[in-house]
């Protein structure tokens, strides 16, 4: 399990990926993730990018049973529900912030609608906002929001677009 200060720590530092980011084709849709500063390397992370539009950086906690805690997810034109804040209220951690979204998107409903899982302690990635509440701006370009989101989470990625898949 990853305390809420890891999840925050795991935002904010920088990150690299090794390899380009080729998009059309068969692309490669997994990338370990590096941290500049090694000695958070443990968290052993991947960006994951998918056909469909989402993109996730995931933590590994034990590869070989493929265990992964999802950090982030970006879901194009989806849907999800919220959980009911009052159900889940005995084991609240929170960030002023976070509860404050929590609060105001709760039971929420996307239909069809560009939405951001985030981990929260507790809750893994039950819960999703609109990526504008952390100033993800998105759209229907796949390359422009991958682009965003490695910007707006501290990945540095060289990413190529060889057309559409």
């Amino acid at each position: 399990m990853l305390t809420q200060d890891e999840f925050f720590l795991i935002i904010r530092e920088q990150k690299y990926i090794l390899d380009t980011i080729t998009l059309g084709g068969f692309m490669k849709n997994n990338f370990e993730l590096h941290f500049v500063d090694e000695s958070y390397d443990f968290y052993n992370l991947t960006l994951d990018i998918l056909k469909s539009g989402s993109i996730e950086i995931k933590h590994t906690i034990q590869k070989r049973a493929k265990t992964a805690i999802p950090i982030l997810r970006l879901d194009v034109n989806a849907y999800h529900t919220n959980p009911l804040l009052e159900e889940d209220l005995i084991n609240f951690p929170i960030d002023e912030k976070l509860l404050n979204l929590m609060k105001r998107y709760n039971g929420y409903n996307f239909k069809k609608e560009t939405h951001l899982h985030c981990y929260i302690e507790n809750f893994n990635d039950k819960w999703a906002f609109p990526p504008e509440e952390f100033g993800l701006i998105c759209n229907n370009e796949f390359h422009e929001n991958i682009k965003n989101f490695c910007t707006k989470f501290n990945i540095e990625a060289t990413i190529r677009n060889e057309g559409l898949f």
